[in-house]
C-alpha cells in the first residue's frame, strides 16, 4: 500500500513509539502506584481506567470502551461507575502526586536537567500541530492542563503523542476488519520467524484476564482468524498471510503516526528524549521492556 509520509518520518514514528511507551506506562507500573490507588480508595481497574481516561470527562462507559478498544465493554460498564464515584479530579490529583514521586526516582539527576523545561516546551509546541480528527483519546489528553511540574508535564506531553498514535492504530485495526479479541489473538500468535528485536506479548491467560474476555471469546476470535487464513489451524502460529498482515498493520500505524515527525527539527527531539527513556528502563520499574534498550 502506498504511504503518505516519507521513510524518515515513518521511521521516526517507530522510534518515537519505542522512546515514549516506557515513559508512558510508568503511570501504571511503578512502586508508588498501589499506595496512590489505595489512598483514593480505587481498586486496580478503577485506578487504571480513571488515570488513563480522566481527561475524557464523564463520558459514557461505551465511549471509554471504544477508545480503549481491546477491553470488554461489559467490564468497562462495571468499572467506570466506580471511577466516577472516586472522582475524576481526585484521580487526576493522585496521578500527578504519584508521577512526581515515581519519576523523581526513575529520572534521578535528570529531574534537574537544564534541558528538561525546554524539552517539555518543544514537545508541547509539536503537540499543538497534531491533527486531532478521529483521535478521541489523544484529543482529550491534548486538552489536559499542565501540572507545572516539569517531569510530570514531560510525561503528560508524551502521553498526548502516545494516545494519539494509539487512536490511529485502532483505526488501522478496524480498517483490517479485526475485532477486539481478534486483534489480541493476532498479536499474541506465535511468529514463525520473529524479526530482530521482536518482543512478544503477555501469556494468553494474563491478556484475557486483564481485559475480561472469556476462553469462549478467545476461541471464537481464533476461529475467525483461522477462517481468514491468518493463523494456521494446527498450532496457532501465524500463517504467511498473517505475518504479512502484521507487517502491514505496523507499517500503516507508523504512517498514521508520522505527521509530527516530518521535519528534522522534530526528529531531533527524540534524541533529546533518549536519556529519559534510558533512565526509566534502568530504574527496574519495567523489567519486561528493558530488553528494548530505549533505542
Amino acid at each position: 500500500m502506498a504511504r503518505r509520509y516519507p521513510d524518515e518520518a515513518r521511521a521516526a514514528a517507530r522510534t518515537a513509539y519505542t522512546r515514549i511507551e516506557p515513559l508512558h506506562v510508568v503511570a501504571y507500573f511503578n512502586p508508588e502506584a498501589q499506595a496512590a490507588s489505595e489512598g483514593v480508595q480505587a481498586d486496580p481497574r478503577a485506578w487504571y481506567f480513571g488515570v488513563r481516561a480522566q481527561p475524557m470527562g464523564e463520558a459514557a462507559p461505551a465511549v471509554v470502551a471504544a477508545a480503549f478498544h481491546s477491553f470488554n465493554p461489559v467490564m468497562v460498564d462495571r468499572v467506570w461507575p466506580r471511577v466516577l464515584k472516586v472522582g475524576l479530579e481526585t484521580l487526576a490529583g493522585a496521578r500527578t502526586e504519584m508521577l512526581d514521586r515515581a519519576l523523581r526516582t526513575a529520572f534521578g539527576e535528570l529531574v534537574d536537567s537544564p534541558d528538561l523545561p525546554a524539552l517539555v516546551d518543544a514537545i508541547s509546541d509539536l503537540n499543538a500541530t497534531l491533527p486531532l480528527g478521529g483521535r478521541p483519546l489523544g484529543a482529550a489528553w491534548a486538552e489536559a492542563p499542565a501540572t507545572g511540574i516539569d517531569h510530570v508535564d514531560l510525561w503528560q506531553e508524551l502521553t498526548i503523542l502516545r494516545e494519539w498514535r494509539g487512536d490511529g492504530h485502532i483505526a488501522v485495526l478496524n480498517h483490517a476488519g479485526l475485532g477486539r479479541v481478534e486483534a489480541i489473538a493476532l498479536h499474541l500468535a506465535e511468529h514463525p520467524d520473529p524479526p530482530k528485536g521482536h518482543v512478544g506479548g503477555p501469556p494468553r491467560e494474563q491478556a484475557l484476564k486483564l481485559r475480561d474476555w472469556s476462553e469462549s471469546d478467545w476461541q471464537d476470535a481464533v476461529a475467525a482468524l483461522v477462517e481468514r487464513g491468518l493463523i494456521e489451524p494446527a498450532g496457532g502460529r501465524l500463517s504467511e498471510a498473517g505475518v504479512e498482515l502484521i507487517d502491514e498493520l505496523e507499517a500503516a500505524t507508523d504512517d498514521a503516526a508520522a505527521y509530527p515527525w516530518r521535519e528534522a527539527e522534530a526528529r531531533e527531539l527524540l534524541e533529546r528524549l533518549r536519556p529519559f527513556t534510558k533512565a526509566v528502563l534502568a530504574s527496574g520499574f519495567l523489567p519486561w521492556v528493558a530488553a528494548r534498550g530505549g533505542s
